[in-house]
Protein backbone atom coordinates (compact mmCIF):
# COMPACT_ATOMS: atom_id res chain seq x y z
CA UNK A 1 0.00 0.00 0.00
CA UNK A 2 2.61 2.35 0.97
CA UNK A 3 0.89 4.45 3.53
CA UNK A 4 2.77 7.77 3.34
CA UNK A 5 3.39 8.10 -0.26
CA UNK A 6 0.94 11.00 -2.30
CA UNK A 7 0.32 11.67 -5.59
CA UNK A 8 2.92 14.52 -6.52
CA UNK A 9 2.54 14.71 -10.52
CA UNK A 10 -0.97 15.16 -10.05
CA UNK A 11 -1.38 19.08 -11.02
CA UNK A 12 -2.36 21.93 -8.60
CA UNK A 13 -4.81 22.54 -11.44
CA UNK A 14 -6.53 19.05 -11.20
CA UNK A 15 -7.19 19.32 -7.74
CA UNK A 16 -8.43 23.25 -7.45
CA UNK A 17 -11.42 22.19 -10.60
CA UNK A 18 -12.18 18.97 -9.23
CA UNK A 19 -12.18 20.29 -5.73
CA UNK A 20 -10.32 16.94 -4.46
CA UNK A 21 -7.24 17.31 -1.84
CA UNK A 22 -4.23 15.45 -2.84
CA UNK A 23 -4.79 12.96 0.39
CA UNK A 24 -7.56 12.31 -1.38
CA UNK A 25 -6.14 10.55 -4.39
CA UNK A 26 -3.33 8.73 -1.92
CA UNK A 27 -2.53 5.20 -0.51
CA UNK A 28 -4.25 6.25 2.34
CA UNK A 29 -7.25 6.87 0.33
CA UNK A 30 -6.82 3.81 -1.83
CA UNK A 31 -7.11 1.41 1.65
CA UNK A 32 -10.21 3.21 3.25
CA UNK A 33 -12.12 2.57 -0.10
CA UNK A 34 -10.36 -1.12 0.33
CA UNK A 35 -11.75 -0.99 3.33
CA UNK A 36 -15.67 0.16 2.46
CA UNK A 37 -15.06 -2.56 0.19
CA UNK A 38 -14.26 -5.35 2.30
CA UNK A 39 -17.21 -4.41 4.66
CA UNK A 40 -19.75 -4.43 2.21
CA UNK A 41 -18.87 -7.23 0.56
CA UNK A 42 -18.40 -8.96 3.98
CA UNK A 43 -15.82 -10.86 3.49
CA UNK A 44 -14.07 -13.52 6.35
CA UNK A 45 -10.62 -11.85 6.11
CA UNK A 46 -8.31 -9.47 4.37
CA UNK A 47 -4.83 -9.84 3.30
CA UNK A 48 -2.05 -7.71 3.18
CA UNK A 49 0.99 -8.50 1.39
CA UNK A 50 3.85 -5.99 3.08
CA UNK A 51 4.73 -2.71 2.07
CA UNK A 52 1.73 -1.74 3.80
CA UNK A 53 4.05 1.63 5.17
CA UNK A 54 6.17 3.00 2.30
CA UNK A 55 9.13 3.70 4.40
CA UNK A 56 10.37 1.95 7.91
CA UNK A 57 10.49 5.39 9.18
CA UNK A 58 6.52 6.17 8.55
CA UNK A 59 5.22 5.10 11.43
CA UNK A 60 3.48 8.56 12.53
CA UNK A 61 2.21 8.83 8.56
CA UNK A 62 0.84 4.53 8.97
CA UNK A 63 -0.74 4.42 12.42
CA UNK A 64 -3.56 6.62 11.76
CA UNK A 65 -5.04 5.25 8.72
CA UNK A 66 -3.62 1.67 9.19
CA UNK A 67 -5.59 2.03 12.99
CA UNK A 68 -8.90 3.23 11.23
CA UNK A 69 -9.42 0.80 8.77
CA UNK A 70 -8.19 -2.82 10.69
CA UNK A 71 -10.63 -1.60 13.34
CA UNK A 72 -13.14 -1.30 11.40
CA UNK A 73 -12.68 -4.46 9.60
CA UNK A 74 -12.48 -5.73 13.21
CA UNK A 75 -15.82 -4.64 14.16
CA UNK A 76 -17.64 -6.24 11.21
CA UNK A 77 -15.46 -9.84 11.80
CA UNK A 78 -13.16 -9.31 9.10
CA UNK A 79 -9.72 -10.86 10.22
CA UNK A 80 -6.60 -8.80 8.98
CA UNK A 81 -3.72 -10.98 8.07
CA UNK A 82 -0.79 -9.43 6.88
CA UNK A 83 3.49 -10.01 6.34
CA UNK A 84 6.02 -7.69 6.25
CA UNK A 85 8.06 -6.44 3.09
CA UNK A 86 11.11 -4.85 2.65
CA UNK A 87 9.91 -1.31 3.33
CA UNK A 88 8.09 -1.75 6.76
CA UNK A 89 10.66 -4.47 7.98
CA UNK A 90 10.70 -2.67 11.40
CA UNK A 91 7.92 -0.40 11.63
CA UNK A 92 5.37 -2.86 10.73
CA UNK A 93 5.92 -5.12 13.61
CA UNK A 94 6.02 -2.09 16.07
CA UNK A 95 2.15 -0.72 14.10
CA UNK A 96 0.96 -4.90 14.90
CA UNK A 97 1.77 -4.33 18.74
CA UNK A 98 -0.81 -1.49 18.85
CA UNK A 99 -3.38 -2.95 16.71
CA UNK A 100 -4.27 -6.13 18.21
CA UNK A 101 -6.94 -7.03 15.45
CA UNK A 102 -3.78 -7.42 12.70
CA UNK A 103 -1.98 -10.65 12.85
CA UNK A 104 1.29 -10.26 11.57
CA UNK A 105 2.69 -13.57 10.09
CA UNK A 106 6.50 -14.41 9.82
CA UNK A 107 8.20 -12.27 12.10
CA UNK A 108 12.06 -12.26 12.44
CA UNK A 109 11.96 -14.74 9.07
CA UNK A 110 10.05 -17.30 10.82
CA UNK A 111 6.99 -19.47 8.55
CA UNK A 112 3.49 -19.16 10.40
CA UNK A 113 0.35 -19.86 9.78
CA UNK A 114 -3.07 -18.60 11.25
CA UNK A 115 -6.52 -19.81 10.65
CA UNK A 116 -9.65 -18.09 9.43
CA UNK A 117 -12.76 -19.15 11.27
CA UNK A 118 -16.45 -18.27 10.51
CA UNK A 119 -18.99 -18.51 12.67
CA UNK A 120 -16.32 -20.28 14.91
CA UNK A 121 -15.63 -22.61 12.32
CA UNK A 122 -12.02 -22.70 10.27
CA UNK A 123 -12.34 -22.16 6.67
CA UNK A 124 -9.34 -21.62 5.77
CA UNK A 125 -5.42 -21.60 6.23
CA UNK A 126 -2.59 -18.46 5.55
CA UNK A 127 0.55 -19.64 5.22
CA UNK A 128 2.88 -16.38 5.45
CA UNK A 129 7.04 -15.64 5.71
CA UNK A 130 7.76 -12.02 6.77
CA UNK A 131 11.25 -9.76 6.12
CA UNK A 132 13.53 -9.86 8.95
CA UNK A 133 15.81 -7.34 7.52
CA UNK A 134 15.30 -5.37 4.65
CA UNK A 135 17.49 -7.27 2.55
CA UNK A 136 16.93 -11.08 1.96
CA UNK A 137 19.07 -12.28 -0.34
CA UNK A 138 17.91 -16.43 0.23
CA UNK A 139 14.74 -17.81 -1.03
CA UNK A 140 12.90 -18.07 1.91
CA UNK A 141 10.42 -21.12 0.82
CA UNK A 142 14.21 -22.84 1.43
CA UNK A 143 13.55 -22.62 5.03
CA UNK A 144 9.95 -23.60 5.15
CA UNK A 145 9.40 -26.59 7.66
CA UNK A 146 9.13 -29.72 5.77
CA UNK A 147 5.70 -30.51 7.39
CA UNK A 148 4.48 -27.28 6.32
CA UNK A 149 5.54 -28.30 2.48
CA UNK A 150 3.73 -31.16 2.67
CA UNK A 151 0.65 -29.76 4.16
CA UNK A 152 0.89 -31.36 8.10
CA UNK A 153 0.14 -28.95 10.09
CA UNK A 154 -0.06 -29.62 14.09
CA UNK A 155 -3.50 -27.58 14.23
CA UNK A 156 -5.11 -30.61 12.45
CA UNK A 157 -7.64 -28.21 10.62
CA UNK A 158 -8.54 -29.65 7.06
CA UNK A 159 -9.21 -26.79 5.12
CA UNK A 160 -7.80 -24.37 2.01
CA UNK A 161 -4.25 -23.05 2.38
CA UNK A 162 -3.10 -19.66 0.70
CA UNK A 163 0.51 -18.60 1.15
CA UNK A 164 1.48 -15.38 1.33
CA UNK A 165 4.49 -13.57 0.92
CA UNK A 166 6.84 -10.53 0.22
CA UNK A 167 9.34 -11.26 -2.47
CA UNK A 168 11.21 -11.21 -6.16
CA UNK A 169 9.36 -14.04 -7.98
CA UNK A 170 11.60 -15.75 -10.96
CA UNK A 171 14.76 -14.02 -10.04
CA UNK A 172 17.69 -16.38 -9.32
CA UNK A 173 19.28 -13.35 -7.78
CA UNK A 174 17.78 -10.78 -5.32
CA UNK A 175 18.46 -8.34 -2.21
CA UNK A 176 14.85 -9.12 -2.00
CA UNK A 177 13.77 -12.47 -1.23
CA UNK A 178 14.28 -13.96 -4.27
CA UNK A 179 11.55 -16.80 -4.90
CA UNK A 180 11.70 -20.07 -7.23
CA UNK A 181 8.74 -20.55 -8.49
CA UNK A 182 8.75 -24.80 -8.50
CA UNK A 183 9.34 -24.15 -4.54
CA UNK A 184 6.13 -22.52 -4.27
CA UNK A 185 4.25 -25.00 -6.61
CA UNK A 186 5.61 -27.68 -4.43
CA UNK A 187 3.48 -26.42 -1.50
CA UNK A 188 0.08 -27.14 -1.50
CA UNK A 189 -1.38 -23.55 -1.45
CA UNK A 190 -4.76 -22.82 -3.20
CA UNK A 191 -2.51 -20.10 -4.37
CA UNK A 192 0.35 -17.88 -3.80
CA UNK A 193 -0.46 -13.94 -3.36
CA UNK A 194 2.48 -12.34 -3.42
CA UNK A 195 4.07 -8.28 -2.56
CA UNK A 196 6.71 -6.48 -3.87
CA UNK A 197 6.29 -5.66 -7.29
CA UNK A 198 3.69 -2.83 -7.74
CA UNK A 199 1.68 -4.12 -11.21
CA UNK A 200 -0.69 -6.96 -10.21
CA UNK A 201 -0.64 -9.93 -12.27
CA UNK A 202 -2.53 -12.32 -13.87
CA UNK A 203 -3.90 -14.78 -11.88
CA UNK A 204 -4.10 -18.14 -13.74
CA UNK A 205 -4.25 -22.34 -13.41
CA UNK A 206 -5.46 -24.12 -10.53
CA UNK A 207 -2.92 -22.42 -8.38
CA UNK A 208 -2.50 -18.82 -9.40
CA UNK A 209 0.52 -17.65 -8.29
CA UNK A 210 1.86 -14.03 -8.83
CA UNK A 211 1.63 -10.16 -7.49
CA UNK A 212 -1.19 -8.27 -5.99
CA UNK A 213 -0.13 -5.41 -7.08
CA UNK A 214 -0.20 -1.79 -5.16
CA UNK A 215 -4.07 -0.65 -3.94
CA UNK A 216 -2.98 2.56 -5.94
CA UNK A 217 -0.54 3.68 -8.97
CA UNK A 218 2.26 5.65 -7.09
CA UNK A 219 3.31 7.73 -10.80
CA UNK A 220 2.81 7.27 -14.06
CA UNK A 221 5.65 4.45 -14.29
CA UNK A 222 2.48 2.03 -12.98
CA UNK A 223 -0.49 2.48 -15.45
CA UNK A 224 -3.36 0.20 -15.48
CA UNK A 225 -6.13 -0.58 -13.09
CA UNK A 226 -5.25 -0.69 -9.60
CA UNK A 227 -7.10 -1.89 -6.38
CA UNK A 228 -8.01 -4.94 -3.82
CA UNK A 229 -8.52 -8.35 -5.00
CA UNK A 230 -11.71 -10.11 -4.21
CA UNK A 231 -10.82 -13.76 -3.25
CA UNK A 232 -13.68 -16.22 -3.18
CA UNK A 233 -13.57 -20.19 -2.39
CA UNK A 234 -16.28 -22.42 -3.47
CA UNK A 235 -15.97 -26.32 -3.82
CA UNK A 236 -12.44 -26.36 -3.21
CA UNK A 237 -11.78 -23.85 -5.86
CA UNK A 238 -10.54 -20.64 -5.63
CA UNK A 239 -11.30 -17.72 -8.05
CA UNK A 240 -9.84 -14.16 -7.55
CA UNK A 241 -11.69 -10.64 -9.38
CA UNK A 242 -9.75 -7.42 -9.76
CA UNK A 243 -11.51 -4.59 -7.82
CA UNK A 244 -10.54 -1.29 -9.65
CA UNK A 245 -11.56 0.55 -6.85
CA UNK A 246 -8.31 3.18 -6.50
CA UNK A 247 -9.77 7.08 -6.40
CA UNK A 248 -6.48 7.62 -8.75
CA UNK A 249 -4.78 5.76 -11.97
CA UNK A 250 -2.29 6.27 -14.71
CA UNK A 251 -2.50 4.98 -17.97
CA UNK A 252 -0.49 5.15 -20.76
CA UNK A 253 -2.18 6.49 -23.83
CA UNK A 254 -0.70 4.89 -27.19
CA UNK A 255 -1.33 7.32 -30.14
CA UNK A 256 -0.72 6.46 -33.87
CA UNK A 257 0.63 8.75 -35.89
CA UNK A 258 0.37 7.30 -38.99
CA UNK A 259 -1.39 9.06 -41.75
CA UNK A 260 -1.29 13.16 -39.45
CA UNK A 261 -0.07 15.37 -41.11
CA UNK A 262 -0.97 18.67 -38.68
CA UNK A 263 -0.64 20.04 -35.40
CA UNK A 264 -4.57 19.85 -35.49
CA UNK A 265 -4.56 16.21 -36.94
CA UNK A 266 -2.28 15.28 -33.41
CA UNK A 267 -4.56 16.89 -31.29
CA UNK A 268 -7.97 15.05 -32.84
CA UNK A 269 -5.96 11.86 -32.68
CA UNK A 270 -6.11 12.50 -28.49
CA UNK A 271 -9.51 13.05 -28.36
CA UNK A 272 -10.04 9.88 -30.19
CA UNK A 273 -7.62 8.00 -28.44
CA UNK A 274 -9.09 9.56 -24.93
CA UNK A 275 -12.68 8.51 -25.81
CA UNK A 276 -11.59 5.33 -26.25
CA UNK A 277 -9.55 4.99 -23.09
CA UNK A 278 -12.58 6.16 -21.19
CA UNK A 279 -15.10 3.46 -22.68
CA UNK A 280 -12.97 0.99 -21.19
CA UNK A 281 -12.35 2.48 -18.15
CA UNK A 282 -16.24 2.13 -17.60
CA UNK A 283 -16.51 -1.03 -18.81
CA UNK A 284 -13.99 -2.57 -16.54
CA UNK A 285 -15.83 -0.31 -13.48
CA UNK A 286 -13.17 1.83 -12.74
CA UNK A 287 -14.19 4.48 -10.00
CA UNK A 288 -10.83 6.49 -10.03
CA UNK A 289 -12.14 10.35 -9.76
CA UNK A 290 -8.79 11.24 -11.26
CA UNK A 291 -6.41 9.81 -14.34
CA UNK A 292 -3.27 10.96 -15.07
CA UNK A 293 -2.09 10.10 -18.79
CA UNK A 294 0.98 9.83 -20.00
CA UNK A 295 1.23 9.75 -24.18
CA UNK A 296 3.09 7.40 -26.04
CA UNK A 297 3.46 8.67 -29.63
CA UNK A 298 4.16 5.82 -32.20
CA UNK A 299 4.23 5.63 -36.32
CA UNK A 300 5.54 7.24 -39.06
CA UNK A 301 4.52 11.67 -39.63
CA UNK A 302 5.73 14.64 -41.11
CA UNK A 303 4.90 16.10 -37.90
CA UNK A 304 8.45 17.38 -36.40
CA UNK A 305 8.98 16.25 -32.97
CA UNK A 306 9.22 20.03 -31.82
CA UNK A 307 5.76 20.26 -33.01
CA UNK A 308 4.46 16.95 -31.41
CA UNK A 309 5.98 18.40 -28.00
CA UNK A 310 4.58 21.74 -28.06
CA UNK A 311 0.85 20.03 -28.47
CA UNK A 312 1.81 17.38 -25.60
CA UNK A 313 2.61 20.63 -23.47
CA UNK A 314 -0.35 22.20 -24.76
CA UNK A 315 -2.27 19.38 -23.41
CA UNK A 316 -0.70 19.21 -20.16
CA UNK A 317 -1.63 23.05 -19.49
CA UNK A 318 -5.35 22.87 -21.38
CA UNK A 319 -6.37 19.40 -21.45
CA UNK A 320 -8.55 17.95 -18.63
CA UNK A 321 -12.04 16.79 -19.59
CA UNK A 322 -14.27 15.00 -17.29
CA UNK A 323 -17.01 11.98 -17.75
CA UNK A 324 -19.22 11.08 -15.29
CA UNK A 325 -16.88 11.85 -12.01
CA UNK A 326 -13.91 11.47 -13.33
CA UNK A 327 -11.40 13.60 -14.79
CA UNK A 328 -8.29 13.54 -16.91
CA UNK A 329 -5.00 15.23 -17.47
CA UNK A 330 -2.15 14.67 -19.74
CA UNK A 331 1.37 13.98 -17.25
CA UNK A 332 4.34 16.67 -18.57
CA UNK A 333 6.41 13.80 -19.84
CA UNK A 334 5.20 12.03 -22.93
CA UNK A 335 7.22 9.09 -24.49
CA UNK A 336 7.60 9.39 -28.76
CA UNK A 337 8.42 6.89 -30.27
CA UNK A 338 7.15 8.24 -33.39
CA UNK A 339 9.28 8.07 -37.09
CA UNK A 340 10.23 10.67 -39.18
CA UNK A 341 8.37 10.16 -42.00
CA UNK A 342 11.44 9.72 -44.26
CA UNK A 343 12.69 7.05 -46.59
CA UNK A 344 15.65 6.49 -43.77
CA UNK A 345 16.81 3.38 -45.99
CA UNK A 346 16.83 5.54 -49.55
CA UNK A 347 19.22 7.79 -47.29
CA UNK A 348 21.58 6.08 -45.45
CA UNK A 349 22.96 5.29 -48.49
CA UNK A 350 24.46 8.23 -49.38
CA UNK A 351 27.70 9.93 -47.96
CA UNK A 352 26.91 12.96 -46.02
CA UNK A 353 25.99 13.92 -42.51
CA UNK A 354 22.91 12.98 -42.68
CA UNK A 355 23.24 9.76 -44.42
CA UNK A 356 25.54 8.71 -41.67
CA UNK A 357 22.83 9.44 -39.41
CA UNK A 358 20.40 7.52 -41.16
CA UNK A 359 23.20 4.26 -41.60
CA UNK A 360 23.23 4.67 -37.94
CA UNK A 361 19.18 4.85 -37.38
CA UNK A 362 18.53 2.28 -39.36
CA UNK A 363 21.64 -0.07 -37.34
CA UNK A 364 19.56 0.66 -34.40
CA UNK A 365 16.46 0.20 -35.54
CA UNK A 366 17.57 -3.47 -37.08
CA UNK A 367 16.75 -1.95 -40.75
CA UNK A 368 20.35 -2.47 -41.94
CA UNK A 369 20.97 -6.22 -41.83
CA UNK A 370 22.66 -5.82 -45.51
CA UNK A 371 24.93 -3.64 -44.35
CA UNK A 372 25.75 -4.12 -40.34
CA UNK A 373 28.05 -1.87 -38.47
CA UNK A 374 30.88 -3.63 -36.75
CA UNK A 375 31.13 -1.08 -34.21
CA UNK A 376 27.12 -0.72 -33.52
CA UNK A 377 26.93 -3.32 -30.51
CA UNK A 378 29.74 -1.25 -29.19
CA UNK A 379 28.35 1.57 -29.17
CA UNK A 380 24.91 0.30 -27.37
CA UNK A 381 26.81 -1.37 -24.81
CA UNK A 382 28.88 1.96 -23.85
CA UNK A 383 25.32 3.48 -23.49
CA UNK A 384 24.07 0.81 -21.40
CA UNK A 385 26.78 1.36 -19.21
CA UNK A 386 26.37 4.52 -18.96
CA UNK A 387 23.08 4.13 -17.97
CA UNK A 388 23.85 1.85 -15.66
CA UNK A 389 26.22 4.25 -13.86
CA UNK A 390 23.63 7.10 -13.35
CA UNK A 391 20.69 4.53 -12.31
CA UNK A 392 23.21 2.82 -9.70
CA UNK A 393 24.37 6.48 -8.32
CA UNK A 394 24.41 6.90 -4.55
CA UNK A 395 21.60 9.61 -5.19
CA UNK A 396 19.04 6.59 -5.78
CA UNK A 397 20.27 4.34 -3.36
CA UNK A 398 17.13 4.09 -1.66
CA UNK A 399 15.00 3.07 -4.80
CA UNK A 400 14.37 -0.88 -5.61
CA UNK A 401 16.85 -1.10 -8.77
CA UNK A 402 16.61 -2.80 -12.04
CA UNK A 403 18.88 -4.05 -14.53
CA UNK A 404 19.55 -2.42 -17.28
CA UNK A 405 20.04 -3.94 -20.48
CA UNK A 406 20.41 -3.47 -23.98
CA UNK A 407 17.41 -3.21 -25.37
CA UNK A 408 17.29 -0.18 -22.81
CA UNK A 409 19.93 1.29 -24.43
CA UNK A 410 19.24 0.80 -27.93
CA UNK A 411 15.61 2.65 -27.13
CA UNK A 412 17.32 5.45 -25.78
CA UNK A 413 19.83 5.67 -28.77
CA UNK A 414 17.11 5.14 -31.18
CA UNK A 415 14.83 7.92 -29.74
CA UNK A 416 17.92 10.90 -29.39
CA UNK A 417 19.00 9.32 -33.55
CA UNK A 418 15.51 10.32 -34.62
CA UNK A 419 15.20 13.91 -32.62
CA UNK A 420 18.96 14.48 -34.42
CA UNK A 421 17.58 13.29 -37.99
CA UNK A 422 15.11 15.46 -38.09
CA UNK A 423 16.95 18.28 -37.01
CA UNK A 424 19.48 17.48 -38.92
CA UNK A 425 17.04 16.61 -42.05
CA UNK A 426 15.37 20.29 -41.61
CA UNK A 427 18.96 21.91 -42.50
CA UNK A 428 20.52 19.41 -44.96
CA UNK A 429 20.60 20.32 -48.49
CA UNK A 430 19.17 15.99 -48.63
CA UNK A 431 16.28 16.82 -47.91
CA UNK A 432 15.32 18.93 -50.98
CA UNK A 433 14.49 16.11 -52.66
CA UNK A 434 12.17 14.63 -50.42
CA UNK A 435 9.25 15.40 -48.64
CA UNK A 436 9.82 17.87 -46.25
CA UNK A 437 7.99 17.57 -42.62
CA UNK A 438 5.12 19.40 -42.25
CA UNK A 439 5.97 22.95 -41.12
CA UNK A 440 2.87 24.09 -39.54
CA UNK A 441 2.48 26.40 -36.22
CA UNK A 442 0.15 26.12 -33.00
CA UNK A 443 -2.98 28.17 -33.27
Amino acid sequence: MHLGREPGRVPEEVLRETGLKRSSLAASAAWAAAVQEARQLKVAAVLLAGDLVDSDDGFLAACGPLEKGVAALIDEGIAVVAVAGNHDTRVLPRLAKRLPGLTLLGQGGEWQTTLIEVEGQPVLRILGWSFPTREVRYDPLAKLHPEFSRGEFADGARVPTIGLIHGDLDAQVSLYAPLARPRLEAVPCKAWLLGHIHKPSEFKGAQPIGYLGCLAGNDPSEPGPRGPWLGTIESGSLTLEHLPRSPLRWEELEINLEGVQTAEGLEERLWDELLHLDKKRSQEGCSARVVGLRPRLVGSTKVSHDIRAEVMAKAHTDFRPTFDTCTYFVDRKFIDEARPDWNIEAISHGSDPLAVLAQILCGLEGESSDREDPDLEDFIERTRQAMHAEANHKNFAGLNRRAITSADARAELVGAARRAFEELAAQSPTSKALPEPAAEQLT
